[in-house]
């Protein structure tokens, strides 16, 4: 079948053009894009800028597609992120930069995180999974009257004994024991590379990055955790789990202890793929359906949402800051 438009990567001799175009057909100011610090820090790669486009036979662009690798070289997963297209654009072109996406990287998985709902069609008709996240929250025994959230239902879980050890690293340095290898058949597989670029080396977040090991002294997992507050309160996000999945169910204590340490609310944890076992056993449990929780901070705002998601393998785990999510209000 023959198409009246072509995909190409983009330069930047097409970024002020793929501004300009973003500008237009998003319908608001988008900081991925214009804010020029977020776009190098999420696309811009030694290999180049992470973003194709399509355009008409007469230069006009029809649609841009950015991505976010989880890895670096052959079979990497990847997420994407941005897709915009023109409306009454012509059919196939979201499948066209798809394609050309995963030519320019040979890339295994894709994903996306945070979709809008009403895309989701497009993603199955592809033969993709599509999902809705689990939310889940942990309290803090101590907080009774909690800010940033309203809490009906408080019954704290007994939480298991672990034996496990967690250890803060607070530098790329202190990876060198962990065995990124180990885990290549995950989905996504987070390399050293973007561990340190997305937790260490991020230029507005301050995450706490904890490695975990078991009684044999293997390190099992990497466990990503950050501090919000807002309104004189604290949450504690759950932002990624990176390693051994099933090592969430040993997380509760260290989790509750860290609650009592931080004087957080609650732990908020976004999901998708993890055995809800493994949650229950964290002491983790769904929002009630008459709780709300916070959805914004400026100013704060407390009610309920739904994250939807996309992965071309449903073998997946995916966590909140998975993707170009969890990322600061500039």
């Amino acid at each position: 079948m023959s198409q009246d438009f072509t995909v190409s990567r983009v330069t930047d001799a097409e970024l002020a053009a793929v501004r300009d175009f973003c500008g237009a057909y998003w319908g608001s100011w988008h900081p991925l894009i214009q804010h020029t610090e977020m776009f190098d820090y999420y696309y811009r790669r030694e290999d180049g800028i992470h973003m194709v486009y399509a355009a008409a036979e007469d230069g006009a662009l029809l649609a841009v597609c950015g991505w976010i690798s989880a890895s670096e070289g052959p079979a990497q997963d990847l997420w994407l992120s941005f897709l915009l297209a023109r409306p009454g654009a012509p059919f196939g072109m979201t499948f066209a930069l798809i394609d050309a996406i995963r030519d320019l990287t040979g890339c295994r998985a894709i994903l996306c995180n945070n979709i809008r709902p009403e895309t989701c069609g497009i993603y199955r008709f592809l033969g993709w999974e599509t999902a809705e996240m689990t939310r889940m929250r942990l309290l803090n025994p101590l907080v009774f009257s909690p800010h940033l959230a309203e809490i009906r239902d408080r019954a704290q879980p007994e939480l298991p004994a672990s034996e496990d050890t967690f250890f803060r690293l607070r530098g790329p340095e202190q990876l060198a024991k962990f065995d990124f290898e180990r885990f290549r058949d995950a989905v996504p597989w987070k390399d050293r590379a973007y561990v340190v670029r997305r937790y260490f080396e991020n230029p507005w977040l301050d995450y706490r990055i904890w490695s975990v090991r078991a009684p044999s002294g293997s390190f099992d997992a990497l466990l990503v955790l950050r501090e919000v507050r807002c309104d004189g309160a604290v949450l504690l996000k759950f932002c990624d789990l990176i390693g051994d999945v099933r090592v969430l169910a040993r997380c509760g204590r260290f989790l509750r202890s860290e609650l009592r340490r931080t004087g957080a609310e609650y732990c908020a944890l976004d999901c998708y793929g993890v055995d809800p076992d493994l949650l229950s056993a964290a002491g983790f449990r769904a929002w009630g359906p008459e709780e709300s929780y916070l959805i914004g901070t400026d100013p704060l705002t407390l009610g309920r949402g739904k994250i939807f998601l996309f992965t071309s393998d449903p073998s997946a785990v995916m966590f909140s800051a998975d993707g170009d999510q969890d990322r600061p209000r500039v």
